[in-house]
């Protein structure tokens, strides 16, 4: 069976620019076909204005020159270098009576329209023209003609030389929306840095302030919910440690009872039940301990801490649990650079390397060796125990947790509190499992 790929996000900032180009691209086609239509329509006024003026021209000359000259026709091959226009331009004189022009100026003779002291459009070698035809009162007509591709070619010629550009300019056009979105919104990549550089324990509102109207109700909403996740944590905290306080009296007092109970015990089997009553009163304590300090360090913010030698921190958790790795006949070993410094909290640091050392020594099988080896910014904590497999390192640091290997007491916090500890210090934890055991090392940066 396949699984779907995830549909990917789709980008703001591709959408926006691409909508705004194809709207610059679809506003300039529109205006194009509307410099077109206006562009021919101020030609067709013009040349209209130069056939009636042709014409009326051609009439008065006509007129003074009558019978002073003989019928001329002048075919437009005798007219010598001519502009490329001039084929498409004819004058036609008929006289009343005539079949055959009285003048003829251009490629072909026009035909005498049906009406004339007007516009019309006629047929001529198979283009379209327009004309105009003007009649004196002897019966002499007056035709003037233009071909309609003029009119055409004119208007295309305005359009090219006013469009072109803008066409050519399209990518700069491009470039530069682009450039305006990603400006636009870089208050919101400054909202994702800022969230996103966030601890998971920074439940503070997210300042907005810089955000645009558009993005004010989402992150209105998202300062809402961080409110009301700061709320239901706190609440979570302090449920805690006030249930940690409340068993601690109830179980002293019953570690205590059972104690006198089993030196007032007069058979084994009693003092050992006993000894099983105190062994769980004691984790159950250690678990309490253990969760109020959770508790703390989840309150806990802590300022840029200063330089601290590593060596004497780590000899005073030796030093502690000593006694317990000789009672389970583990060797125990501190080694490495004793010149070692980092940028710590002395106090919350020897809590981290306690819970890690003490760990090591429960999970090291009798006669194995758990190793501290110190270097600059760095502890590394390794055994010889059975270690874990990748599935379980992946969530060794949860809540309650406990690997496959639950011969040792514990309460799986451990290593919750030493990563909490970590991220106060802005170092982290880092555990590596192989045939040889565990390693779990500070990186203090």
């Amino acid at each position: 069976m396949t699984t779907a790929r995830p549909t990917p996000p789709h980008s703001l900032r591709r959408r926006l620019t691409v909508a705004l180009v194809t709207a610059l691209g679809l506003g300039g086609l529109l205006l194009a076909v509307a410099l077109y239509l206006n562009a021919r329509h101020e030609i067709d006024e013009l040349l209209d204005a130069q056939l009636a003026q042709t014409a009326r021209t051609a009439l008065a000359l006509h007129a003074e020159s009558e019978g002073q000259h003989e019928d001329h026709e002048y075919e437009y091959s005798n007219l010598g270098r001519h502009h490329e226009y001039e084929r498409k331009i004819a004058l036609t004189i008929y006289a009343p009576g005539r079949a055959d022009p009285l003048l003829l100026i251009g490629p072909s003779p026009l035909p005498i329209p049906p009406r004339c002291n007007r516009y019309n459009k006629l047929q001529l070698d198979k283009h379209a023209w327009r004309s105009y035809c003007l009649e004196d009162g002897h019966g002499n007509r007056y035709i003037a003609g233009q071909s309609e591709s003029i009119r055409r070619e004119l208007a295309g010629k305005i359009l090219l030389s006013q469009f072109v550009p803008v066409l050519l300019g399209l990518p700069l056009i491009g470039l530069l929306v682009w450039l305006s979105v990603r400006q636009a919104l870089l208050p919101l990549a400054g909202v994702s840095t800022a969230v996103a550089a966030r601890g998971p324990n920074d439940l503070t509102p997210v300042d907005a302030s810089a955000a645009p109207a558009e993005v004010q109700p989402l992150m209105t909403a998202l300062n809402t919910l961080l409110s009301r996740i700061g709320a239901a944590l706190e609440n979570e905290r302090r449920f805690t440690a006030n249930a940690a306080h409340e068993l601690r009296t109830p179980l002293a007092a019953l570690r205590t009872q059972a104690e006198v109970a089993r030196a007032q015990a007069d058979t084994a089997p009693l003092r050992e039940t006993l000894d099983k009553v105190i062994r769980g009163v004691d984790r159950a304590t250690r678990l309490l301990e253990q969760l109020l300090l959770l508790a703390r360090l989840d309150e806990t913010t802590m300022a840029a801490p200063s330089p601290h030698p590593l060596y004497p921190i780590a000899a005073s958790v030796v030093g502690d649990i000593a006694q317990q790795a000789i009672d389970r006949q583990i060797e125990l070993e501190l080694n490495g650079d004793e010149a070692a410094s980092a940028a710590v909290d002395p106090m919350l640091l020897a809590i981290a390397l306690r819970n890690l050392v003490d760990n090591a020594v429960r999970y090291t099988p009798p006669g194995g060796q758990v190793t501290i080896t110190l270097a600059p910014g760095r502890i590394a904590v390794s055994d010889t125990g059975p270690g874990m497999d990748q599935a379980e390192l992946g969530q060794a640091t949860a809540r309650f947790f406990r690997g496959s290997d639950v011969t040792a007491s514990g309460s799986g916090l451990g290593l919750s509190i030493v990563e909490r500890i970590m991220a106060l210090h802005q170092g982290r934890l880092i555990l590596t499992s192989t045939a040889q055991g565990l390693t779990a090392a500070l990186q203090l940066g």
